[in-house]
């Protein structure tokens, strides 16, 4: 009974827990969204005295607001309009009321540059005084730039002012016919687009969306398979348990009690221990899973009071098929026992004779002959040993699995794909001739192809570049040439292109430039298009490098010139910072599929043992002595436990790829699903450490095994 608390409180810790933590940071951003009023999509083109009759003319517009959004050294300032509604903040201190020279600032900026409210601030050479402190929708995840993945607020922020000016270069619209409104907003600007996003497109939201559809998609599959194993573990053991109550059913029958009270009585201690269990793994996976996560979403994310979401859907689901799993394998017992006279009830289960005539021949053989026939009486114990065995393994290995693959994108990146040292961003042109060194253009774009159009960054490399490789899916190195033009695999997916399809983009004067895609690469990090920069050229456009890629340790002269530089061994740094909460949900899942494996080896090696005990004794009376007692019971757990790992460690396989497969990793990330050799040693060498303790310990017991009452339990 102890062991099917513990399964189902284990199974429906993780499932609740899991599924809470992502619908907690669902509900959380749909009602910062509501609450701030935010936009259906963000128009962003050249700065101008916008023609308010041309957004008036489009149709299912439901509302618009324009506004100046532009970037200073360490701030984004949104100078709106005083009666804006769109996209707006919270207050979290002093005033909400925009006008004059009055501001709203971030407040995670504020708090670790220690400025409040009242204070005055230079914002594009003016100066303003701090009203008020705030949160916005808008800004959850905010960094200066998509290399950036940790943000820092001491370095970075918000900031709200009142547009004194008729140009903008924002436009938000809120409508129900986002595709549509984004197409005709196509044809209005053309050139003028600097960028056109809906809100689930935007750094912002996908950030938020990525950790979201992580949860869901683990969610969807790991706690459901892990789930399914405790159910079955679940009925298993409660059939087996039930199945030993023969001649105590039978006594009670004898002694006038119906079936029905019987069951009853039966029932009531299936339906306590499964309640028990759930309730238990509820509470657990509801108070303890999320607010651990939780922890490690806030090192990304500014999020304001949350409240950690209980699904009660999800509660009913999992205490249904506990209930069932458990009273369902009392009541199939019963149902079959019931069939049967008191006085057969009585007496044990015995082996049909014809499975004896095997025993013949020398005493090897016949240890041989035992070991099968043990093995053959039992197929249904023998099939559930091998799934639960297989079940636990598989989950283990794919637990195991998801840290492989974040350290595999994070060593892929920055030591296969990304071989500089540093990158240094310029704020004007310098010239350089160091060793090791190569200029690079990123170029943000409109980019098209024939069925979508987002945003979308294009990489200009130096011609044979050496400190940027990409590789193809199958592995080999990308040579670009003149005339060669790659997109990652992310991209071609994200705008269904292959190889010979065209794409294209408005250039800085407007011209409609169109290319042939040539190459797909793979690229976990920095998705987009790649060329050299006589391609480039080709296309008539003109290198302007943005920055310096180098190996070169001695850069203080360029630095001079930089407006940022980052350092490749600490972005490889942030980027495992910033999939933290996904390692250490990894390590919870470790730690559940290893303790269902002690679980689930252990019930079934005693389950196994309790049901051999008059047969074993029955053996010991015909002479065999315990050392062969021993290798029978031990020769027959072991034989079915390496079935169970034989068939588990493809099926972790397949749940691991399955998982990446869904996982959604926004528009920026490609995970490649990856298991590391030392998983499939750690997972094998782990549950066949598990198989000799638990197979010592049973072990033990066969000296336990008294004789005289296991052969006269049948009077």
């Amino acid at each position: 009974m102890i062991s099917i608390v513990l399964m189902l409180t284990l199974g429906v810790t993780i499932f609740i827990g899991v599924d809470s933590t992502w619908r907690s940071l669902q509900v959380y951003q749909n009602e910062a969204y509501k609450r701030d009023n935010q936009a259906d999509i963000e128009l962003i083109i050249k700065p101008t005295v916008l023609d308010r009759k041309k957004i008036a003319g489009i149709k299912h517009v439901k509302n618009f607001e324009t506004s100046l959004k532009t970037e200073q050294k360490n701030l984004v300032v949104n100078a709106v309009q005083p009666n804006f509604k769109l996209n707006g903040f919270t207050i979290t201190g002093g005033k909400a009321k925009l006008k004059g020279n009055n501001c709203v600032l971030d407040q995670s900026f504020a708090e670790q540059n220690k400025i409040k409210v009242g204070d005055q601030m230079t914002i594009a050479k003016q100066q303003y005084k701090v009203a008020g402190l705030a949160t916005s929708s808008s800004y959850l995840y905010l960094t200066p730039d998509s290399t950036t993945v940790i943000p820092n607020h001491k370095e970075y922020g918000f900031v709200y002012i009142t547009n004194e000016r008729p140009v903008v270069n924002r436009i938000l619209l809120q409508t129900n016919q986002v595709k549509q409104v984004k197409k005709e907003l196509q044809s209005v600007f053309k050139q003028d687009i600097i960028s056109l996003s809906s809100t689930k497109e935007t750094l912002n939201d996908l950030a938020v969306s990525q950790k979201i559809t992580q949860y869901q998609t683990i969610g969807s599959l790991f706690p459901v398979v892990f789930f399914m194993i405790v159910i079955l573990m679940s009925f298993t053991t409660m059939y087996r348990l039930i199945n030993r109550e023969r001649q105590t059913i039978g006594t009670m029958r004898s002694l006038g009690l119906s079936d029905s009270q019987i069951l009853l009585h039966y029932l009531s201690y299936s339906f306590l221990v499964s309640i028990v269990g759930t309730v238990l793994g509820v509470v657990l996976g509801w108070k303890l899973i999320p607010p651990y996560i939780w922890r490690f979403f806030n090192e990304l994310f500014v999020f304001g009071d949350y409240k950690i979401i209980l699904d009660f859907k999800q509660v009913l689901l999992v205490s249904i098929l506990g209930i069932l799993c458990t009273c369902l394998a009392t009541v199939f017992v019963f149902k079959r026992l019931s069939r049967e006279k008191p006085a057969e009830l009585l007496r044990d289960k015995v082996d049909e004779g014809h499975q004896s005539r095997i025993l013949i021949s020398s005493k090897m053989q016949v240890l041989n002959k035992l070991i099968f026939r043990q093995i053959s009486n039992g197929k249904l114990r023998a099939i559930m040993t091998v799934i639960g065995v297989a079940g636990s393994t598989g989950l283990l290995l794919s637990a195991l699995g998801i840290r492989d693959t974040v350290n595999g994108v994070a060593n892929t990146v920055y030591e296969r794909n990304y071989l500089y040292d540093a990158k240094i961003y310029l704020n004007q042109s310098v010239q350089t001739n160091k060793k090791n060194t190569e200029f690079l253009m990123e170029y943000p774009v409109f980019l098209m192809s024939a069925s979508h159009d987002k945003t979308s960054i294009v990489h200009i490399l130096e011609d044979q570049s050496k400190l940027i490789r990409i590789y193809q899916p199958s592995g080999e190195a990308v040579n670009l040439k003149t005339d060669e033009i790659l997109i990652t695999e992310k991209t071609a997916k994200l705008y269904d292109v292959k190889v010979g399809d065209r794409m294209r983009f408005y250039d800085s004067k407007g011209n409609l430039i169109n290319f042939k895609v040539t190459t797909i690469g793979q690229l976990n990090i920095g998705q987009g298009v790649y060329l050299t920069q006589e391609s480039w050229k080709n296309l008539a456009q003109n290198f302007v490098p943005t920055s310096i890629i180098s190996k070169n340790q001695n850069l203080a002269d360029l630095e001079s010139h930089a407006t940022k530089v980052t350092k490749t061994e600490q972005q490889k740094k942030d980027f495992l910072k910033s999939m933290s909460s996904t390692l250490s949900m990894s390590l919870l899942l470790i730690l559940a599929a290893g303790s269902l494996l002690i679980i689930v080896l252990y019930n079934l090696g005693v389950l196994n043992f309790s049901d051999r005990s008059r047969s074993l004794a029955t053996l010991s009376v015909l002479g065999f002595k315990n050392q062969e007692l021993k290798k029978i019971l031990s020769t027959e757990n072991i034989f079915l436990s390496i079935a169970g790992i034989i068939i588990g460690i493809p099926v972790g396989k397949m749940l691991h790829h399955k998982i990446f497969a869904n996982a959604g990793m926004g528009d920026e990330l490609d995970f490649t699903p990856l298991i590391a050799l030392k998983s499939y040693f750690i997972t094998i060498g782990f549950t066949i450490a598990l198989i000799v303790l638990v197979t010592f310990l049973l072990n033990r017991k066969i000296r336990k095994i008294k004789m005289v009452e296991a052969l006269k339990s049948v009077e």
